[in-house]
């Protein structure tokens, strides 16, 4: 079995790759290709409360998470779409007025 990478593992026991137990209730439950949803299922619907503490574990590790800033490679720099104010800044010849 691989480590545990989510907070919904303080709740449930992993038994199998495709099964877990409720540490509440003792219930097992299906994890069809091994994710997560219906174990977060079933705290929402059965252990409300619960459900309230894995939100709050899940949003404390996402601000404990360092943020990087996103490099764009030079494809995707030149295929980012413009500003208003970058636009007007870029007047073409087309944009002079012949008076």
């Amino acid at each position: 079995m691989r480590p545990k990478s989510t907070v919904i593992w303080s709740f449930f026991d992993e038994m199998t790759v495709n099964s877990a137990k409720c540490k509440q209730f003792g219930k097992s439950f299906s994890r069809k290709g091994g994710g997560t949803t219906s174990l977060k299922l079933h705290l929402k619907s059965q252990h409300s409360d619960k459900y309230e503490e894995l939100l709050l574990q899940e949003q404390g590790n996402q601000q404990n998470e360092p943020q990087t800033a996103k490099q764009l490679t030079p494809l995707q720099e030149c295929k980012k779409q413009l500003t208003i104010k970058d636009s007007l800044k870029n007047k073409g010849p087309w944009d002079e007025i012949d008076k």
